[in-house]
């Protein structure tokens, strides 16, 4: 400082914000970062700078390599075929109970979907880091995951873990990603929900960086998450809203890809939401998934509670916040990430759950 204040020499600072952008101390959503020319990751202790410049350096230089570094991490996708639904020896129910036994508390169950286009496994990718989050953060129940790709997630399975295969070849090519958000109400012809105390559903696009298991708690019957920056009357909400409602209506709006329903609810839950999607929108146009989600929580006469804003879930593609700020939630949903949500999840994955392998895995692909 002393030096540039005394020198004769002419100087000139970098462009403020555009050169040279500081990850962990300025408040930005994730993406604006990588506008910068340079990241400067000051003001953190060593080893969260080795992780964060990790992850980022992953996700800019070697997204395309996903599939591989994380077939080394967390293990390959299988040449065989899935099973039917319900081979899974974890989610078979006992076919004689001894008489008398008290019953064992229900376990709960989380679920996602990822259904691609043909040669373009994106939310497969997504599913599979998803999958390896829930289980490396501890949680006890099951997982399912609802997928139209013929190969398994995993080489030698998870336990705890059922893969259910849709066949959707008689969809065409250019609609099959389109399916994706029908079966959400749909998947409860697959899920087995009576066998559970309650079933999450999360999209593939999310990752969990703590313990699902308390977000569990609670005695609603119905548990959603709440879209930052959006607010119920605005678009992708209210196509099912009252006049009336789109004047009075003050909150934020519901997102349909986190939430859980108490098991002996699921059924009845999801065919009313499908019931209500298969309605026209009262403001003319298309209408989402979300939007009758919306209506659905408005009318249920069930108990409904939000998760926590800002601690439950954060969404770091539309969200402001210092990078480590992040860090902080339950469940990162990056909704709004478009084509590139995979890297965003790649980098954030590796540096939360594959940080120490960082030597290993830099000398293994630049040398």
């Amino acid at each position: 400082m002393r030096l540039l204040l005394d020198t004769k020499l002419r100087k000139k600072p970098f462009r403020y914000d555009v050169d040279i952008r500081y990850p962990l101390v300025k408040t930005r959503t994730v993406p604006a970062y990588d506008e910068a020319v340079v990241l400067h990751y000051l003001a953190a202790p060593r080893t969260r700078k080795v992780s964060y410049m990790f992850g980022d350096y992953l996700r800019h230089f070697h997204a395309g390599t996903a599939p591989a570094l994380l077939q080394l991490a967390e293990g390959s996708r299988s040449a065989s075929p899935h099973g039917r639904a319900g081979d899974s020896k974890v989610l078979r129910v006992a076919e004689s109970p001894i008489e008398n036994e008290p019953k064992p508390k229900k376990k709960n169950l989380i679920y996602t979907i990822a259904i691609d286009p043909p040669n373009e496994p994106h939310r497969q990718m997504m599913a599979k880091m998803l999958a390896s989050s829930i289980f490396r953060t501890g949680f006890s129940g099951d997982v399912i995951v609802l997928t139209n790709y013929e190969r398994r997630l995993f080489e030698h399975g998870r336990d705890n873990l059922q893969e259910i295969y849709l066949d959707l070849s008689r969809i065409p090519p250019s609609k099959t990603g389109k399916e994706m958000p029908d079966f959400k109400y749909r998947s409860r012809h697959f899920i087995p929900a009576e066998r559970y105390e309650k079933v999450m559903y999360v999209d593939c696009e999310c990752l969990f960086l703590k313990n699902p298991d308390k977000l569990f708690d609670g005695g609603a019957k119905i548990m959603f998450s709440e879209q930052p920056r959006q607010n119920i009357t605005g678009k992708s909400f209210n196509a099912y809203l009252t006049k009336e409602e789109m004047k009075t209506l003050k909150a934020r709006g519901m997102n349909s890809g986190f939430w859980w329903i108490a098991g002996h609810r699921f059924q009845e839950v999801l065919a009313r939401w499908e019931r209500i999607n298969a309605r026209p929108s009262v403001r003319g146009g298309s209408v989402s998934d979300q939007d009758s989600w919306v209506r659905l929580l408005l009318d249920t006469k069930l108990r409904t509670k939000p998760f926590r804003p800002d601690v439950d879930v954060l969404y770091p593609m539309v969200e402001s916040r210092r990078a480590h700020a992040f860090d902080g939630a339950s469940l990162l949903h990056y909704s709004s990430g478009g084509t590139e949500t995979v890297s965003y999840m790649f980098g954030d994955y590796m540096r939360h759950f594959h940080a120490e392998t960082a030597p290993g895995l830099l000398h293994f692909i630049d040398g």
